[in-house]
């Protein structure tokens, strides 16, 4: 059954009201300006560059116990380090890990954490491998660099150039401040939490390169002026991100899987100058597993936040069960035409959905966030949701149909703050609100 619209949503009146033939649309963002933006924000905060890898057998220097219990011993190019308490504090003038070097962290349980702090030196350049029965936090304000032959294998890691207190990290929290800190965090290598873990990299610039794998757990990429991580008993994440008074940059180009779990990805700023970026152009997958349905989470402020999406985010259930969530949010969100998002369901399974949330949103088959090809495409693999919402960036709150939509099974809602304005045909065969 084809319908023609020629008809705006009266939010305030709850009913259709006559419109002009044509919605105006705002015009998106060309490549070259998008890449210029990414790009200047890449140089502006990312770790600062070394001329050269650290020497093949270096290990971290100066390493003192400053809470807990633990002891550092070394023997070559391997180092261990044996934790005895639950907790424990080191302070460190250097954490670099060579090529051929290695650094283990013996810890009492899988629950066990050692906060690493370097207190000198540049950033921390980590090329060979670092593994812990534990978690391992690393904090460093001038960077952490995982170079492309790197390997960490770790119950949890936590990487930031954002410092945590003493006093917090020992009663439990995981509360990071910028405190004036602009180092980046770049994975060009392979990190691996073990089933049920977690992997954060904080920081005001954060890029993956590399791979980055919680199967059961949790992966976030966050950048803020303060962030705060909670796991509760029930294993749902928390991440609570203050506006940066910086630019922000949360960046994936490879691959970030957490089958069965959750993977966030969030920047927020203070104000116009210090616009979030959050862009990914790899692959980001959180299928269902074990009956456990996976949520990917693209998160950039609704004042003036910019959440740029390409490649693929998967949230199926291939092997079976229900397909899981996406959501894709800022005051700007656009999608590149060659987007795969898919929530598709296994057999006898339900599909999951996807959100879009930006302050306004335009369907055009050219000049807006989506065209109407791509978004009947992705109606192929699960319910779709758009929900415009009064926020910054000079938006209103409304969303702009200007492409034919087509597809004959699952759900499309779209729900405005202010006004849908339909200035094109829409085809559907199955259900549509």
């Amino acid at each position: 059954m084809n319908h023609t619209y020629r008809l705006v949503w009266n939010e305030e009146n709850q009913r259709y009201v006559p419109a002009p033939e044509c919605a105006r649309t705002r015009g998106k963002r060309s490549g070259g300006v998008l890449w210029s933006v990414v790009h200047a924000l890449a140089a502006a905060f990312a770790p600062p560059r070394v001329a050269q890898a650290p020497a093949e057998n270096a290990l971290p220097s100066g390493g003192q116990v400053v809470a807990g219990q633990a002891g550092i011993r070394q023997s070559g190019n391997r180092m261990t380090v044996d934790q005895a308490s639950s907790r424990a504090v080191i302070d460190w003038q250097g954490f670099d890990i060579g090529s051929q070097a290695a650094v283990h962290f013996n810890q009492p349980s899988a629950d066990a954490v050692a906060l690493n702090r370097v207190l000198a030196g540049d950033a921390s350049r980590i090329h060979g491998q670092l593994t812990a029965n534990g978690q391992v936090w690393l904090v460093n304000p001038k960077g952490v660099i995982f170079g492309a032959g790197s390997r960490v294998s770790v119950g949890g890691l936590v990487a930031s150039t954002m410092d945590i207190t003493n006093a917090d990290f020992m009663a439990g929290k995981a509360v990071f401040d910028r405190d004036g800190a602009i180092g980046g965090i770049e994975n060009h290598g392979q990190i691996t939490a073990a089933d049920g873990g977690l992997v954060a990299l904080l920081a005001p610039a954060v890029k993956n390169d590399g791979i980055v794998s919680a199967r059961l757990g949790k992966v976030v990429l966050a950048a803020g002026e303060r962030i705060a991580l909670d796991i509760d008993a029930d294993g749902l994440l928390s991440v609570a991100v203050d506006p940066a008074a910086v630019k922000t940059l949360i960046e994936n180009r490879q691959l970030i899987v957490a089958d069965g779990g959750e993977v966030v990805m969030t920047g927020r700023a203070a104000n116009l100058l210090s616009a979030s970026v959050v862009t990914k152009h790899g692959t980001v997958q959180a299928r269902t597993m074990a009956g456990r349905e996976g949520r990917i989470l693209l998160l950039a402020d609704m004042e003036h936040g910019r959440t740029e999406v390409s490649g693929t985010l998967d949230a199926s259930a291939p092997d079976g069960g229900n397909g899981g969530f996406i959501e894709t949010s800022a005051a700007k969100v656009s999608f590149d035409d060659a987007v795969l998002i898919t929530t598709k369901a296994g057999k006898n399974g339900k599909n999951g959905r996807w959100l879009i949330d930006p302050s306004d949103f335009t369907i055009a088959e050219s000049g807006g966030d989506i065209t109407g090809a791509l978004l009947s495409s992705q109606l192929g693999e699960g319910d779709v949701e758009i929900q415009s919402s009064l926020g910054g960036a000079g938006g209103g709150g409304d969303i702009h149909v200007n492409d034919a939509v087509s597809w004959s099974e699952n759900t499309l809602t779209l729900t405005a703050a202010r006004d849908i304005n339909m200035g094109s045909s829409q085809k559907t065969e199955n259900k549509a609100r």
